[in-house]
């Protein structure tokens, strides 16, 4: 069976559960006769908690990511429809700490 899925993020609503598919740490889930043998993806989930950039999106998803999802598809179904669209790839950023002000302008909590 094959189940068709639009690429496009029309229809994506910022607070709304996503999910992404791969293979952290090389783990996968059993095929036996589904997939015509191939492997199974693992699904994470997370919330669309921004988009950033025109005119392409950067979608920032709240969600926990291991190595092995990278590359992965990142996907969502809009509000009140059933059918799910890819809305993108899953890359990882490395974290940037900054430093963080307190109201009297002194830097607390993260040095650069």
């Amino acid at each position: 069976m094959v189940i068709p899925l639009e690429a496009t993020a029309e229809g994506i609503t910022v607070g709304q559960c996503v999910y992404f598919l791969g293979f952290p740490l090389g783990m996968m889930g059993s095929a036996n006769d589904i997939n015509n043998s191939f492997p199974i993806p693992l699904v994470k989930s997370g919330v669309l908690s921004g988009l950033c950039g025109t005119p392409l999106w950067e979608l920032l998803v709240d969600g926990h990511n291991n190595p092995g999802f990278s590359g992965g598809p990142l996907v969502f179904s809009p509000p009140r429809e059933r059918d799910f669209r890819v809305a993108g790839v899953i890359t990882v950023n490395p974290l940037a700490f900054l430093p963080i002000y307190d109201v009297q302008g002194h830097q607390n909590l993260f040095d650069s």
